[in-house]
């Protein structure tokens, strides 16, 4: 039982009856607790409201969505109701876990709409709603605790795998910086014959056709399909640098999330590999069913450990069977510290296609060249530069190693992540 507002009033009218006649103003103070309790047993007593939340499954990292928390009335009375939703912070737009008051209606349902925020990735759970309803007499609050089990899995890159879908449709892929998904390329399996035009491989030369129309002729060839593609991904401690909004994880998430949509529109089989100073997370590559790889994201983050290369991706070269697309998401320091991965990519470069996308951080580039206007100034600048540059080395001594390195920032992981895959596709390179 919680007194009201109301109550207050009523006590401090009863003061001012005490300075005046004792007797009375006792009487009135005795007759408003006496009112107080009955009311506190008349709000108690009437089964409470049936609570629903109506929220989405899932959500893409920084959306903003309109849940709806509905509570039905089973009795014939009005109530008003004064509700305070348990909604996490990474979950709730500004005021979403603040109380508000509301008029239930007498046998039916009241619906009240609730801003959601998705500011992190992960699984997010709106536990419970707690009620207080006020008394017929409007001087007591009963309150209750109902339970809500109602989870909403925060995934990063959906919104970037939506925008992709629509611009496929709409064929305007290139406005974002991805090029046009073809069927035909410099893949293994024969498609048709055309007329020669200057630019074609002339590998492509079919001599016979050519013989047989007395004109150069080349064969045409389908960007071979239903092949492995696995998705590596370091969350060690470079990946917990923030970038905006969020960290470099984050980023690379996202790109994994539109190249697996990419990969499975060209139907190969996708994998995931997540690692740290243990491995995180495994899903062999496959066809898996649509929500397993974006709850699998979701869970990812990142730790203020050194990842160990070794583990991960000899563990790896015993999990992949066929020959793989292997897409690692990650970023190079200087030879010492990246010599690892570097060696282990080369090593899995014998019998698989190793893609590096080397993930940089812009605030180590933008302090490379900053101004230095003093001395303190020049010293941090100088140590910038030469991180850059021991960065630059290990990713060019990769590249003679055979790895195929793209160098990208964060908000062009995706596009890069994207475009490297269907240029790999359309060469046959896999």
């Amino acid at each position: 039982m919680i007194p009201s507002r109301r109550v207050f009033l009523a006590l401090v009218a009863g003061a001012f009856v005490v300075a005046i006649d004792p007797a009375a103003g006792f009487a009135v103070d005795a007759l408003v607790v006496v009112l107080l309790i009955v009311d506190a047993i008349r709000a108690r007593r009437p089964a409470w409201p049936g609570v629903t939340v109506d929220a989405p499954v899932r959500m893409a990292q920084g959306q903003t969505a309109a849940a709806r928390l509905a509570l039905a009335n089973p009795t014939s009375r009005a109530w008003t109701v004064r509700l305070e939703l348990d909604v996490p912070e990474t979950l709730a737009e500004t005021g979403a876990d603040e109380p508000r008051d509301a008029v239930l209606v007498a046998q039916g349902e009241t619906v009240l709409p609730i801003a959601l925020r998705a500011h992190a990735r992960g699984r997010h759970a709106i536990t419970a709603v707690h009620l207080r309803r006020l008394g017929p007499l409007g001087l007591a609050w009963a309150q209750r605790t109902i339970a809500l089990d109602r989870v909403v899995e925060v995934v990063p890159g959906l919104r970037e795998i939506r925008s992709y879908r629509l611009l496929a449709t709409r064929r305007q892929l290139r406005r974002v910086g991805f090029r046009a998904v073809r069927e035909r390329g410099d893949g293994t399996a024969f498609e048709s014959l055309r007329e020669y035009v200057r630019g074609d491989n002339p590998r492509q030369l079919d001599w016979k056709a050519s013989a047989r129309h007395r004109k150069l002729i080349v064969r045409q060839y389908e960007a071979e399909r239903s092949q492995a593609v696995m998705l590596c991904v370091d969350t060690g401690r470079l990946m917990t640098e923030q970038v905006g909004d969020g960290d470099r994880l984050d980023h690379a998430l996202a790109a994994i999330g539109v190249l697996a949509e990419v990969a499975r529109t060209w139907d190969d089989q996708v994998g995931v590999l997540a690692f740290s100073d243990r491995i995180e997370a495994l899903l062999p590559p496959g066809r898996h069913a649509p929500g397993q790889l974006p709850s699998l994201l979701a869970g990812l983050v990142a730790r203020p450990v050194e990842p160990d290369y070794p583990r991960a991706l000899t563990h790896l070269a015993r999990v992949l069977g066929q020959r793989a697309l292997i897409v690692f998401f990650g970023d190079a320091i200087d030879r010492e510290v990246s010599a690892p991965l570097a060696t282990h990519l080369a090593l899995l470069g014998r019998r698989h296609l190793p893609l590096f996308l080397a993930i940089r951080n812009p605030q180590l580039f933008a302090a490379a060249h900053a101004p230095a206007p003093d001395t303190a100034a020049v010293f941090h600048r100088a140590a910038a530069a030469e991180l850059v540059l021991a960065r630059a080395r290990t990713l060019a001594a990769m590249r003679a190693a055979g790895v195929l390195v793209a160098d990208v920032a964060p908000d062009g992981a995706v596009a890069a992540a994207v475009n490297r895959y269907i240029e790999i596709k359309r060469r046959g390179a896999l």
